[in-house]
Formats: C-alpha cells, structure tokens, sequence
C-alpha cells in the first residue's frame, strides 16, 4: 500500500507541475493532495469492484479479451483487506456485510489526510 501511495504522490505532483508548464495553472501543496487522494479513490474502488466478482468483464459488459489472461481479474477479499485496509488509512470494508450480500465499503483517505 505505501509503494502505491509513494507512486501515486509523486504522479500527481508530476501531473501538476506539467500542468503548470503547460498552462501556466499554479499549484499548492493541497492540489496535490486532492490529485494523489483522488487518483488513490480510482484505484480502490477499481479493486472493490474486483473483490467477488469471478467475471468482471461480463459485468463491466466488455469483450474479456481486453483482459489479459495473465492478469487475474477477480480479487479475493483477504487481498483487498491486505492491500488498503491495513491499519486504517485509505478504506474499511466491513465484512460481516460482505457475507448477506450488501459489501460495503468506506473510503478514508482524504485531502486532509494526505
């Protein structure tokens, strides 16, 4: 999860600063926050919508050959668990939920918290 995170800051400031260059759109230390909490969001719920879900690309409604079959697509709960609700920082699945049918999921990173 850190090296995710890692990643996902330095992109976003990367983003921000092309950005800048490009347009001459000034930036503060909080738009970067806001970009890395945001993109962070995309990648979460991306593997939520994993968790489950042994055929994914019939529900997206896409072809499945735009999923490599070396990539697996479906996400066991444990993996979800372990990748973004250690200790608290990005998200809380509750899976007590998980087990009647009505997952849910709790996103808790935020700009305030980056």
């Amino acid at each position: 999860m850190w090296r995710v995170l890692r990643i996902t800051l330095l992109a976003a400031a990367w983003e921000l600063r092309c950005t800048r260059d490009q347009a001459g759109v000034q930036f503060d230390a909080a738009a970067v926050a806001r970009a890395c909490a945001e993109a962070v969001r995309r990648l979460v719920h991306a593997d939520w919508a994993r968790v489950g879900n042994r055929d994914l690309p019939a529900a997206a409604g896409v072809c499945p050959s735009w999923f490599p079959r070396s990539r697996q697509v479906h996400m066991e709960w444990e993996d979800f668990q372990l990748a973004w609700c250690v200790g608290g920082v990005v998200a809380r699945a509750d899976q007590a939920a998980a087990r009647n049918g009505q997952p849910t999921l709790t996103f808790l990173l935020d700009a305030s918290t980056v």
